[in-house]
């Protein structure tokens, strides 16, 4: 049993068209389970490639330890719970192992983001003491 958590992190078209990842790490502590994860695109992306869309997840296992955000979801202007989209670690429901950075990564075919889009990611977790 812990405290209920959320970590927010933002997704900006220009940022990561800029960098390619966040300036600053963000991290999920280790011991947390994560319950649930939503989207806020308040800009809609403009994605190009095939099947593209992007993986938010553990820093370098995105694909199979996270979540995956469509092309279609990027490109509407809503709210998303992407809960049933959890896989891997994130969908164990069972403590993560150590502190987890959270990195994201296009997928698809050639896939590009455009620098215009913004969307905010509410990933909800209990923190339990291990």
């Amino acid at each position: 049993v812990g405290a209920n958590e959320q970590l927010v992190v933002n997704l900006d078209g220009k940022l990561f068209a800029d960098v390619g990842n966040v300036l600053v790490t963000q991290t999920i502590p280790a011991g947390a389970i994560i319950k649930a994860v939503y989207m806020d695109v308040v800009e809609a992306f403009a994605v190009g490639g095939t099947s593209a869309g992007i993986d938010i997840g553990t820093d370098g296992s995105e694909a199979t330890n996270g979540f995956s955000v469509t092309e279609a979801q990027l490109e509407a202007t809503a709210s998303v719970n992407l809960t049933a989209a959890l896989s891997g670690t994130w969908d164990a429901e069972a403590p993560l192992a150590a502190d987890t950075d959270v990195g994201f990564a296009l997928f698809g075919t050639t896939p590009t983001l455009s620098e215009t889009g913004k969307a905010r990611f509410i990933i909800e977790y209990v923190k339990t003491t291990v």
